[in-house]
């Protein structure tokens, strides 16, 4: 296929340093990639496009209808996942690329992405495993039973090519976003990536790549673990890494590999796989990362400034189920969200649906 594509990532506005990084790193191999970053925030005169090394779009501009209800009922996390399938088909409408990449935004993009690019060539979606391999049963996080809970695919990345079945998976991903997308294993949730397990047996054209250059990250280093370095190429089981997933990432703890996993230290690690972690250390602060680690997140408080809290978002989803909306549940005042869900008297158990949702 043509190597025309478009990428993109998705930030709130504290996460602008690992945008830039990752931004960097992409036009270094791929000049010729349309680059973009989505705000699950509000601009607010943050971001100039001009000063930046991609374009800028904010998420209330890609049309989801009742986006501020969106807004609320998810936390940030859950928000910067809702919106990647609305953010996808923005950018396969926006230009005339062959193909839309999705990375996280911190991810480092370390070669050419060309696996990608050929498999797209035939295929529809393009996905990439978490592992491809068994992970050792020693008690140490992370164990396969935690890809039981977020899903067999890491949707840090995700690929898609211009042609009607896309359109229709993501059509489909989108819609059940919109409710769908809060992270609840509980309720066999887990934001974007847990409804992607059943896109290879709902649409044709699914193209799993079991390269192990893609996407390596601290769930799959018992298998990529061998990182080694010749020449400025790091490379995994003898061969160059594309890009490495620094999930968890901890710019403040250096010997960390991630603050979600337990299995290894950096001292564990070959030096080049410390070296890596260091020069992406230093990356995120070339980037700004002092400065955008405090930028405030405009979905986080109501138009008065008091903050949201998880259980009041819960509280909105409980109001949704039964049948009660608000055009902008951010709004205060009489007649307004927060007035109803902080009202005595609204619950079975006469509490006000806040309190519900938090002992819920």
């Amino acid at each position: 296929m043509s190597a025309r594509f478009v990428a993109g990532t998705i930030v709130a506005r504290n996460y602008l340093a690992y945008a830039r990084a990752w931004a960097r790193s992409l036009r270094a191999h791929h000049p010729e990639a349309r680059v973009v970053v989505l705000l699950s925030d509000r601009n607010a005169g943050t971001v100039d496009a001009a000063d930046e090394p991609f374009d800028v779009l904010a998420a209330e501009e890609l049309g989801i209808p009742g986006f501020a209800s969106m807004a609320f009922r998810y936390d940030v996390m859950e928000l910067s996942t809702a919106v990647k399938p609305a953010f996808l088909e923005w950018l396969l409408a926006s230009g005339a690329e062959d193909a839309a990449l999705y990375f996280d935004p911190d991810i480092l993009v370390l070669g050419a992405v060309t696996p990608v690019l050929e498999a797209l060539g035939t295929s529809n979606v393009v996905l990439t495993p978490h592992a491809l391999s068994p992970i050792p049963l020693d008690g140490r996080r992370p164990s396969e039973a935690a890809f039981l809970i977020s899903g067999a695919y890491n949707l840090g990345f995700v690929g898609v090519r211009r042609s009607p079945e896309t359109a229709r998976m993501l059509s489909w991903w989108k819609d059940r976003l919109v409710r769908g997308g809060a992270s609840a294993p509980e309720k066999g949730l887990f934001t974007d990536q847990k409804w992607v397990d059943l896109v290879p047996a709902f649409f044709d054209g699914v193209e799993i790549l079991r390269d192990p250059t893609l996407n390596v990250a601290y769930w799959n280093l018992h298998e990529r673990g061998d990182i080694s370095r010749a020449d400025g190429i790091w490379s995994t089981r003898g061969e160059p890494i594309r890009f490495f997933h620094f999930s968890g990432f901890v710019p403040d703890r250096p010997d960390l590999v991630s603050k979600h996993q337990d299995r290894f230290g950096l001292d564990d690690l070959p030096e080049a796989a410390r070296e890596l972690f260091a020069a992406y250390g230093d990356a995120i602060r070339r980037e700004g990362h002092a400065e955008c680690r405090h930028l405030s997140y405009a979905y986080g408080s109501f138009d008065d400034g008091e903050p949201v809290s998880r259980p009041l978002r819960a509280a909105l989803r409980l109001a949704e189920s039964g049948g009660l909306a608000w055009d902008d549940p951010f709004r205060v005042g009489e007649g307004s969200f927060r007035d109803w869900a902080l009202a005595p008297g609204r619950g079975k158990v006469l509490a006000p649906p806040f309190v519900q949702a938090l002992w819920e």
